[in-house]
């Protein structure tokens, strides 16, 4: 449990805010106004995210949110109760996102914003864990397992994929088109569901749980009608060869999720020419970053394959409070490996049913 003595530098500042947790569509709707004027926020600081993951997994979500005399917003964090297999819960800003955390437009109301938080989790949680930004307090436990990777766009598409690597990248671009590869935006059910049919192939093939269809549906339900993503499919003569599920707001970009058929992958490179499609068409519509989003330190060849894209890598610290025990950067570990092999030999169907029990757990 999150001890009650936490401690909490107050200001007397943050008594010129009141803090509440968010509830109501009238509120939600200042809410992602005040994500949409800030420079740091996200897609997975909207209300239409948070929707996305409460309707899919029924976790609790937490919305705090700091408020001035005129009720405007002046900072938010949200966040869920997470609830284990064997009991016990946490709680996480942000669960099934690569990074969230506290947006502020006044820093005095860090403190108070703080102070409220502190509240809520004396109410049987065990930790909490931010990620990505500035740690609340000083004394918390720092992971530092993950990095971002961000391509800086231009308007001039020639100018991106000059930057990209010649002999990997820009050869399997030129080979998928002379292969007629085929890349076309969709932002309707039948798109998402095929993309579903690819992923959870794709994750089957990793020896990992995929996300159910009900998450896709969500986010169909919630984002697409906001044109907040869409859907990206590879096709050959009909066939579906590869999907890419992306996000955007703001000025930039975000490739959440990508799937391939396995079988097509030895013959054909269509991963380069949608992720290439991706970026040329934010170049065009006035992006100015492609964020390929979360990498493990220990994926490196995940890490050199986004680096030959000219991304940059930035740090992706998560913080805990208090520290947690068994927190550590390598989760490649021995009961690890024998859960990827036992998953990659299970039926398809199998492999479905068991994932729509077993992934909310894989927050």
């Amino acid at each position: 449990m999150v001890c009650k003595n936490l401690p909490v530098i107050l200001s007397c500042f943050s008594r010129m805010y009141k803090y509440k947790l968010i509830r109501d569509d009238s509120e939600f709707r200042k809410w992602d106004d005040f994500v949409a004027s800030h420079d740091e926020g996200t897609p997975f600081h909207l209300s239409s995210w948070i929707r996305v993951i409460r309707d899919t997994y029924r976790f609790e979500p937490l919305c705090l949110a700091a408020t001035d005399e005129r009720d405007a917003i002046k900072g938010i964090l949200p966040l869920f109760v997470v609830k284990g297999p064997f009991g016990g819960k946490h709680v996480v800003s942000l669960p099934f996102s690569d990074y969230c955390g506290m947006l502020l437009d006044a820093p005095d109301a860090r403190a108070g914003l703080t102070e409220y938080l502190v509240d809520l989790l004396g109410k049987g949680s065990r930790y909490l864990e931010i990620r990505g930004g500035a740690p609340l307090w000083p004394d918390w436990q720092v992971l530092n397992a993950y990095k971002r990777h961000v391509l800086e766009l231009d308007r001039d598409a020639n100018s991106v994929y000059e930057r990209l690597n010649r002999k990997t990248v820009q050869y399997s671009i030129r080979k998928a088109k002379r292969d007629r590869i085929e890349i076309v935006l969709d932002r309707t059910m039948d798109g998402v569901e095929k993309f579903y049919g690819l992923n959870v192939q794709t994750r089957k093939k990793h020896g990992v749980p995929s996300q159910p269809e009900t998450f896709f549906r969500n986010v169909y339900e919630n984002m697409f009608t906001d044109d907040l993503a869409f859907v990206l499919l590879a096709s050959r003569f009909g066939k579906i060869l590869a999907g890419g599920f992306f996000f955007r707001f703001r000025d930039t970009v975000y490739y959440k999720y990508n799937a391939s058929d396995p079988d097509c992958l030895k013959t054909f490179t269509p991963n380069h020419l949608l992720t290439w499609h991706g970026i040329e068409t934010a170049c065009r519509e006035g992006y100015r970053y492609f964020d390929f989003g979360r990498t493990s330190v220990h994926n490196t060849g995940l890490v050199r394959y986004k680096e030959m894209w000219g991304a940059k890598t930035v740090d992706l610290p998560y913080y805990y409070y208090p520290k947690v025990h068994g927190i550590n950067a390598n989760s490649e570990n021995v009961p690890y490996g024998w859960a990827k092999s036992l998953w990659k030999r299970m039926p398809d169907r199998v492999a479905e049913a068991a994932s729509r029990c077993v992934f909310r757990y894989t927050t």
